[in-house]
């Protein structure tokens, strides 16, 4: 486990705004990044209810098991018209959720609102959902509190609620917008601001707590302050956020108004360390660099790691000294040496010196393998997207040293006519999951109240081809030959790019350490004769495959790639040669039901690409072929 895989915001408000919609095509993705598919209601009973669900957030453990929760009006199961969590649960990488369900115990009889869920897991079989909620559970009064339920059937049911803050019941703050993470072997860690003065120790301003859980959540210890700052200071200290890298390194970050190393009154990122699972945390510090000389609110903070990198994000108007606009953007800084230091601030969403529109609420996907994926609202009119806020997506291949453009995660972004706000996004590497509110009406299938919308990743390939491929440079001379058997297990996939264009060692980039590789098969079996995909396998950079490396290099030729256990999607071997024109070559071959390769016959044209995460791509089509029949398909090169 290297951080957690969840993620949701904080609810904001949004103003609806309506304007003309366009068509909106989606920009190609670079290789072995997430594509997204039309979005879809996750809330089932979208159709027929007229509450408002808000502020989503969703988790995997990695294992295909997806659970998201959110908040509610609707009266659901005798839930009542006060807000209460809901929650329902993928096992097909987010295509299909069951019916929404009452999370909390108490939910059909509680009659004060719940806020803020938050839901995560230890990839060993324990869920935790948390939140706030003003209800006064067995004595814990009418200020808000954090409650908590446990799951051990992957969402489906869950404990009875309690309390999480053990002083619940004696006061009288205001707890608050709870996350929680997991640091292996039943040691939990949970952190949320708070106006409690824990007993008179600390001030009455909004500080970070936090408390710990050894034990899968059952118990936990008292709140403690987590800024270092508490006890003596003015500034509210709020939307804290966390990240681990499962070996008891962990960073908080959060928004702090307090003016502490000369950051001034205005809100910036600050940040604290813990090297023991969150028993202890190092002084607070200002995280962005530019926080003694800016004037911006620095709000909305969020943080992952891969166990090497750290990387944290935020929302701000400042202008980083007139580069950029004084709407909002987001900004981002990266660590090395687990939050340590931090990097100068700079834009992550990279039309950031010449966007109008207000980009906000960003939230961080870090899978072990893959991409950095960011998401954020924004009604910047991108591509066509209009004015209405709309969930845009950038993703980094080479640990936020450069972002791809800012895009529309929904195909159908530009013909809605809805705001669409508090986006969530989790990955486990191959498949990646986007859940926001909005009240577009989905051409009026859903009505115009606040649903829970999602789109899931369509795998590591996008949806239509790559363009600009390298070609054969001789036609004729390559191979494509798939079988389809009975059982799966005995399907097979083998390509041959001979005599290609020219192919250097640079365009291969390292596959031993960052460089991705990706599969993309197309026919012309989509709509109107248009392309499709059929078949998309992803080539991870590095990883170790039964105990020997996966890349070899072959000396000044190329790269060889093989990994006979199949994952994640069935490639067994990848040989990447270098050469001018007619030199140039590349084989792959796949195997096995991790395959899930296309039914037979196909409908040609036929197109294979690989590609790679610096953006070159090399393909072959396949117009006549010798078989092409419901077990086997084979054919020679244009």
């Amino acid at each position: 486990m290297i951080s957690m895989m969840s993620s949701c915001i904080r609810l904001v408000t949004v103003t609806a705004a309506f304007s003309c919609a366009v068509f909106f095509g989606a920009s190609q993705a670079s290789a072995a990044g997430p594509v997204f598919g039309s979005s879809a209601a996750l809330n089932t009973n979208a159709g027929a209810d007229s509450g408002t669900d808000l502020v989503p957030c969703i988790s995997t453990d990695q294992l295909g098991n997806w659970v998201a929760v959110w908040r509610s009006d609707e009266n659901l199961s005798g839930a009542g018209t006060d807000r209460d969590i809901f929650v329902a649960t993928s096992a097909d990488a987010g295509a299909n959720w069951s019916a929404p369900a009452l999370l909390a115990s108490n939910g059909a009889t509680d009659s004060r609102d719940d806020e803020a869920p938050f839901v995560a897991n230890d990839e060993n079989g324990t869920w935790l959902a948390v939140w706030d909620s003003e209800e006064s559970l067995a004595g814990a009064g009418i200020d808000a509190d954090i409650f908590i339920a446990r799951s051990s059937d992957n969402g489906a049911t869950w404990t009875a609620v309690t309390k999480l803050n053990t002083n619940a019941n004696v006061d009288t703050g205001q707890d608050t917008d709870p996350k929680i993470i997991s640091e292996g072997a039943g040691v939990w860690v949970a952190v949320w601001h708070s106006t409690d003065s824990l007993a008179g120790t600390i001030g009455a301003d909004f500080d970070v707590l936090f408390a710990r859980s050894t034990d899968n959540g059952v118990s936990w210890t008292a709140p403690q302050a987590l800024n270092s700052t508490a006890a003596g200071d003015v500034g509210g200290d709020t939307e804290a956020v966390l990240a681990g890298d499962g070996t008891g390194n962990m960073v908080a970050v959060w928004a702090s108004a307090e003016n502490t190393g000369g950051a001034g009154t205005d809100f910036d990122i600050f940040f604290a360390r813990s090297v023991n699972g969150g028993q202890t945390w190092s002084i607070a510090q200002a995280l962005n660099s530019n926080a003694s000389s800016d004037s911006g609110n620095d709000r909305t903070p969020a943080v992952v790691t891969d166990g090497v990198t750290w990387l944290a994000a935020w929302e701000s108007p400042d202008k980083l000294g007139n580069s950029i606009g004084n709407d909002s953007d987001i900004l981002y800084a990266v660590s090395a040496d687990v939050g340590v230091t931090w990097s100068t601030v700079a834009a992550l969403n990279t039309n950031a010196g010449s966007d109008a529109g207000e980009d906000r609420n960003v939230v961080l996907a870090r899978a072990a393998t893959g991409p950095i994926v960011a998401v954020w609202e924004s009604n910047e009119d991108i591509g066509g997207l209009q004015a209405d806020f709309d969930i845009l997506m950038a993703q980094s291949f080479d640990a936020g040293s450069t972002w791809s453009s800012p895009d529309g995660v929904d195909p159908d972004a530009g013909s809605d006519i809805g705001d669409d706000s508090n986006a969530a996004i989790v990955g486990d590497g191959l498949n990646y999951v986007v859940v926001w509110d909005s009240n577009d009406d989905k051409t009026g299938l859903i009505g115009t109240d606040r649903d829970i919308l999602t789109s899931p990743s369509v795998g590591p390939c996008a949806a239509t081809p790559l363009v600009g491929c390298r070609t054969p440079f001789v036609g004729g001379k390559g191979k494509l030959q798939l079988k389809d058997e009975i059982p799966n297990t005995k399907d097979k996939f083998s390509w041959k790019w001979n005599k290609g264009s020219e192919t250097t060692l640079a365009n291969l980039g390292s596959p031993l350490t960052t460089t991705e590789y990706t599969l993309c098969l197309y026919d012309k079996s989509g709509a109107a004769s248009t392309d499709k995909l059929l078949l998309p396998a992803l080539m991870p950079a590095g990883g170790d495959c039964k105990g020997k490396p996966c890349w070899r290099q072959q000396s000044t030729k190329g790269f060889k790639y093989r990994d006979s256990l199949r994952t994640p999607n069935g490639v067994t071997s990848l040989k990447l040669r270098t050469g001018s024109d007619g030199k140039a070559k590349i084989t792959l071959k796949g195997k096995g039901a991790e395959l899930d390769g296309p039914s037979l016959p196909l409908q040609t044209p036929v197109l294979v690409q690989v590609s790679n995460s610096l953006g070159e791509c090399w393909e072959a089509s396949y117009s006549t072929p010798r078989t092409n029949d419901s077990t086997q398909f084979k054919a020679k090169n244009d």
